[in-house]
């Protein structure tokens, strides 16, 4: 019973960090979009920092994912970031 109940608290962990992230991508995004009503400014940097971090966190779930599923694959990818992450910092 007790691997059930952890499997269950699991899920909805998973669950609550994919749909934080959701929000974080699409909530602070919306008022700068001009969708809905026209503000008086155009999409800048300091408008993308939120859904940047709602974006982060999604490939951090999915790399989470992967790594739980295939080890290696997982790996070869955590590499390749690093890689890509010290060309460009």
């Amino acid at each position: 019973m007790n691997t059930e109940v952890c499997i269950i608290l699991d899920h909805v962990a998973v669950c609550r960090r994919l749909l934080l992230s959701l929000v974080l991508i699409v909530v602070p995004f919306l008022p700068a979009s001009n969708l809905f009503f026209r503000v008086g400014f155009v999409i800048a940097e300091r408008n993308l920092y939120l859904p940047s971090a709602g974006f982060v966190m999604l490939v951090a779930l999915g790399v989470q994912k992967l790594a739980r599923q295939h080890f290696r694959v997982s790996t070869v990818f955590s590499v390749h970031i690093c890689v890509l992450y010290r060309m460009f910092h």
